[in-house]
């Protein structure tokens, strides 16, 4: 089984009261920092901590290209395109419309990579979900124009 960090043990500690605050708002909360430098630890503990403090009772549901880490507590789907056969594909919209059908407490898109998963993860908080989404980029500039297609 994966171990997951506590806020506590993160060195977050300046930062920790805040996110512990933040994270039960039903919005977008977009996770950016530069490649390797702990985004997915960070959220699968916010996740973990979310899960424990609400007694195992959320839904939490995840799309990803590919998938991070695998736990235990999190329903995962990964995307999948094959340009030879289009019935095999699992995309956003695919996700979309499985994310509504299933009814989940939080989503987290990771990676926003593109104009598709951008959206997916807006789509996510307009309809009042906990969302998280990460994105790589190296400095605020990059983020401005990742999400400006």
């Amino acid at each position: 089984m994966t171990k997951f960090f506590t806020l506590d043990e993160l060195w977050l500690w300046e930062y920790t009261d805040f996110i512990r605050e933040k994270i039960m708002s039903k919005a977008l909360n977009l996770i950016v920092w530069e490649t390797n430098s702990w985004k997915s630890t960070t959220i699968l503990s916010m996740l973990n901590e979310i899960y424990q403090r609400t007694k195992w009772k959320l839904k939490i549901i995840t799309f990803e290209n590919p998938i991070e880490k695998p736990t235990n507590f999190m329903c995962q789907f990964e995307k999948v395109e094959n340009p030879n056969n289009k019935h095999q594909n699992f995309t956003e919209e695919n996700f979309e419309k499985l994310a509504m059908r299933f009814d989940p407490d939080v989503i987290l898109v990771w990676e926003v990579r593109d104009k598709d998963t951008a959206w997916l993860a807006l789509l996510a908080a307009r309809t009042w979900h906990i969302t998280f989404a990460t994105m790589h980029v190296n400095n605020t500039l990059n983020v401005i124009q990742r999400v400006s297609w």
